[in-house]
């Protein structure tokens, strides 16, 4: 009987074979049956491959301080009023693909000004796209201020990342969520 009870012991152990043994999992990875279960963004038989996800949600934008005198050094509205910022983004030099809804009125130009934009604008992020931001003036239509051009790819390490630009004489940052 023992016999019997030995060879069961064996074959079991030997079926039992930890599949995962030496199996290296990175960026978060986990090994189960011998296989690695990648986290959202990671890839490939070891987790190793990035993806590079579906959509870019642009949650909000942030325009750093900027020049308070246009091209021609006048100053964006009549004195002690400040410039109405509004923006819209092209695909490189293709037609309008966002229009910001709002203004910002009469923005102080030194310091740090705040678009909400609650996901309503959608990136591919592989496609080059350009910011072009306004004075918006009721009487005399838009005053141009100015550009900023990204290409929303990069190092995806959180859920949520900022994505800088810098283009001439403006800043901008927007934060980002990502769809994959």
């Amino acid at each position: 009987m023992w016999k019997y009870s030995l060879v069961f012991f064996i074959l079991f152990f030997i079926s039992c074979k930890d599949e995962c043994s030496g199996k290296e999992c990175l960026n978060g990875g986990v090994c189960i049956d011998g296989e690695c279960d990648c986290p959202e963004r990671w890839g490939g038989d070891d987790c190793s491959e990035q993806i590079i996800p579906t959509w870019v949600r642009v949650k909000n934008l942030t325009l750093e301080p900027f020049s308070g005198v246009d091209e021609f050094g006048e100053p964006w509205d009549a004195p002690g009023d400040g410039p109405d910022l509004t923006f819209e983004v092209t695909e490189n030099s293709a037609p309008v693909v966002y229009t910001h809804p709002l203004f910002l009125a009469n923005v102080d130009h030194t310091v740090q000004n705040n678009f909400v934009i609650n996901g309503d604008l959608l990136l591919d992020p592989l496609k080059f796209y350009v910011f072009h931001f306004y004075d918006h003036d009721f009487a005399n239509g838009n005053t141009f201020i100015g550009t900023g051009r990204i290409v929303p790819v990069g190092t995806f390490s959180n859920s949520m990342d900022i994505i800088l630009a810098e283009d001439g004489n403006l800043a901008f940052s927007i934060a980002v969520e990502y769809e994959w």
